[in-house]
């Protein structure tokens, strides 16, 4: 059998040409097409790559956005409820001093009105006191208890004669001296008290007038120029008053 070279080499040439043939037109497009579809997917890859990371960045920031929201919550939250306490504190505080100064004016009324209480009591129990000693005094004036008044009135003559400030008067001044009582005395009795003046070497006994006072209850006076020589009740009297004035005034304070 011969080898038919013709053949042979024709069989080649068209194999070539097939090949060329698939190549240029089913290869070559299919290469193509599939690096179109493989751009086309890693295109669309990255923009997924892309749209992954914008996605978790965007997740990032929303959750940065609710964490920063959360904190903002946080503090308004802390910032109220230290407004609120402080607000609370300021009404309670305020209360406290409302309360406080109410209890000031109360206690002030009370005060004054104890006060006036206690002033009306003092003077109503002065007045009536007083009016009882004036009464009983005056009930029971007599010759004993106005020579007894005499007595006392002489000592203290003596008394303030005989001291450091002694009894006198001055050039200028009126020579005549009047005692006042609140009795009528008689003439002994006047003429005792006019000597006694004399003895004091203060006025002669002829110079020495007398009065009457019903004021003084049971008393006697006389003024010597700027000086007194007096024994009267009503001193007693005003010494009571006094007391009565310190023990209410004391009353009152505590």
């Amino acid at each position: 059998m011969l080898f038919d070279w013709f053949t042979f080499f024709a069989q080649i040439v068209n194999f070539v040409i097939l090949v060329y043939l698939l190549w240029r037109f089913l290869y070559r497009p299919i290469n193509q097409v599939m690096d179109d579809r493989q751009k086309q997917l890693q295109a669309r890859w990255d923009d997924a790559r892309e749209k992954q990371v914008k996605a978790q960045q965007e997740a990032q920031k929303y959750q940065d956005q609710q964490a920063e929201l959360e904190a903002q919550r946080e503090e308004l939250i802390a910032q109220a409820k230290a407004e609120a306490e402080e607000k609370r504190q300021e009404l309670r505080q305020a209360a406290r001093e409302e309360i406080q100064h109410r209890r000031e004016q109360w206690q002030e009324a009370l005060r004054q009105e104890q006060e006036s209480f206690y002033t009306r009591s003092r003077i109503k129990l002065q007045e009536e006191t007083l009016k009882i000693c004036r009464r009983i005094l005056r009930d029971l004036a007599n010759a004993d208890l106005e020579q007894q008044a005499i007595a006392l009135f002489l000592q203290r003559l003596q008394e303030q004669s005989n001291g450091e400030n002694s009894l006198n008067l001055k050039n200028g001044e009126s020579q005549q001296v009047v005692v006042c009582s609140g009795f009528e005395l008689s003439s002994a009795q006047q003429q005792q008290i006019a000597l006694a003046i004399e003895q004091q070497n203060l006025i002669p006994s002829n110079q020495v007038e007398f009065s009457t006072n019903p004021d003084l209850i049971v008393g006697i006076e006389a003024r010597f120029g700027d000086q007194e020589v007096r024994w009267n009740v009503k001193d007693y009297l005003q010494h009571l008053d006094r007391t009565f004035s310190e023990l209410f005034a004391t009353n009152i304070s505590d």
